[in-house]
């Protein structure tokens, strides 16, 4: 089947979650009480349900003062009896798989998918793909690439039989989508499995791309992705590239893809640190900040090239807790400028789930606000009291770059202890700058880590030493980075490079 008429009919199956989406932008309000007005009905009979008295919650207040806000550590005796699988424990809906996170805690969390909870990413896939159509309307005419589920990572089964992780990404799609999938997404022949050689894995997704004559579109979650990519793509060009196409191996993507017009992937927080190199690489193509998703649940998407991504408000129900206040809000209430943590309620039966996530309030799209994500809040360093957190060093970053012109392919904090045995901090930096003295960098950052009170304190009572500042190569860098990765099982397509560690996390 044509590629075009494929793309067409899946475009058509989501017309309606799109119209409704669109109307829902200028009633979030009404749109957000009915969401949770049906989770509230759905599961009032499951164990969770019953638990907290679902059928007496009458409104959005009852449902705050009856229902915590919890965890994950929360509710994991609740997800074990769904592994083991018992039914009604969260939700009334049967669970179809799991699917494995790969955050920063130290035991990875598995997180139930069921019919409802995978309809609330289609409904969040509608607009951004219609969005994309109205922008963009040549990428679909070929196959696009996507990397939603990590690449080379082996699936499991729980206990009681029920699988943890999918055999390739069309069980992320509605029916059409699904039934299409071969037409719509380009399928490289991968093994999934730890061993694949990840050399090996890159280069015949490269194949694949190149082949593809009509790609117009690449979806990713980390720009990291894209750079190594194109790593493997320059260090085996004459491997991967045919002789015919007569290109160059310091030819950009946009040369040897003249029919890519997109690429799909993560901006903001610490992946910002990569903006240049990624525009650098690909040339004349253009890059759309994704919005913020997570295993548990989508929380923004991008509809257009003009906003930030909007709040998915047709997905789940959302709550909002103020960085300032600590008071919670809802979608209807927030305000411009402010930061807070997203709180959601989902499908699945995770309801009032903390994300972790701290978000920025840039807009509003009629009633519904855009949203930039900030930073994970539970990523803080705290050897002494010093309270050093992600979001933090994310600010820094963004102010060397802005302040002192320097231009970073990549840089991190992590403590360190010296011979002496004394905590100190190091900032890392790759870059080309080397003719700026280390000094002025080492004063600067200094400066804005004392605005933190803690860490000033800590200074100025010598539970730490001051900063120090090297340089990096990229090399190195990488090699850190994918020695944090496989430390922490974290997969291609799903890694983040952090730009704060903690004490003993690199060793």
């Amino acid at each position: 089947m044509n590629c075009s008429f494929s793309n067409l009919i899946w475009l058509l199956s989501l017309a309606r979650k799109n119209s409704n989406f669109k109307k829902s932008l200028n009633k979030p309000g009404i749109t957000q009480w009915n969401i949770l007005k049906k989770y509230l009905v759905d599961n009032n009979h499951t164990i969770y349900g019953k638990k907290y008295s679902f059928s007496t919650i009458n409104t959005i207040n009852d449902f705050q003062k009856q229902v915590p806000i919890i965890n994950y550590e929360d509710i994991e005796e609740y997800t074990q009896k769904i592994a083991n699988n018992n039914n009604n424990v969260l939700s009334k809906y049967k669970t179809r798989f799991f699917e494995e996170t790969s955050g920063s805690g130290k035991v990875s969390k598995i997180i139930p998918y069921n019919r409802p909870l995978k309809n609330e990413f289609n409904a969040a896939i509608a607009p951004w793909i219609w969005g994309i159509y109205k922008d963009y309307p040549k990428v679909f005419n070929g196959k696009s690439y996507w990397s939603i589920s990590p690449p080379m990572k082996t699936n499991w089964k729980t206990k009681g039989g029920l699988k943890v992780g999918i055999e390739d990404d069309s069980e992320y799609l509605n029916y059409f989508g699904k039934l299409l999938h071969k037409h719509l997404i380009l399928n490289p022949i991968q093994k999934k499995q730890p061993s694949y050689d990840a050399d090996t894995f890159y280069i015949n997704t490269l194949k694949c791309m190149i082949a593809e004559k009509n790609m117009g579109f690449i979806s990713v979650w980390s720009p990291s992705f894209i750079l190594q990519l194109d790593k493997i793509l320059r260090k085996y060009w004459d491997t991967i590239v045919p002789e015919s196409l007569n290109i160059t191996p310091t030819a950009k993507w946009s040369n040897l893809f003249p029919s890519l017009k997109l690429v799909s992937c993560w901006l903001h927080s610490s992946s910002s640190q990569f903006n240049k190199e990624l525009e650098n690489i690909l040339g004349n193509i253009s890059i759309q900040p994704k919005g913020l998703l997570s295993t548990e649940g989508v929380v923004s998407i991008p509809i257009d090239n003009k906003n930030d991504p909007v709040l998915a408000i047709t997905s789940h129900f959302y709550e909002f807790e103020c960085q300032k206040s600590k008071n919670i809000y809802l979608t209807s209430e927030l305000r411009k400028k402010e930061q807070y943590e997203v709180i959601i309620s989902t499908g699945n039966g995770f309801m009032r789930y903390r994300t972790n996530d701290i978000i920025q309030v840039s807009g509003f799209i009629q009633k519904t606000p855009t949203i930039v994500f900030k930073g994970r809040k539970n990523r803080t360093s705290d050897l002494v009291g010093e309270k050093l957190t992600e979001i933090m060093c994310i600010e820094i970053l963004n102010s060397i770059n802005s302040d002192l012109k320097i231009e970073m392919m990549g840089a991190y904090f992590h403590p360190s202890k010296n011979e002496n045995n004394q905590l100190h901090y190091t900032l890392n930096i790759v870059t080309e700058s080397h003719s700026l003295n280390k000094t002025i960098i080492l004063e600067f950052v200094e400066e804005l880590l004392c605005k933190n009170p803690y860490y000033s304190q800590a200074i100025s009572a010598q539970q730490l030493e001051k900063l120090k500042v090297i340089y990096i190569s990229y090399e190195s860098y990488l090699k850190t980075m994918n020695g944090y990765f496989m430390k922490k099982k974290i997969k291609s397509g799903n890694q983040k490079p952090s730009v704060l560690f903690l004490l003993n996390e690199l060793t």
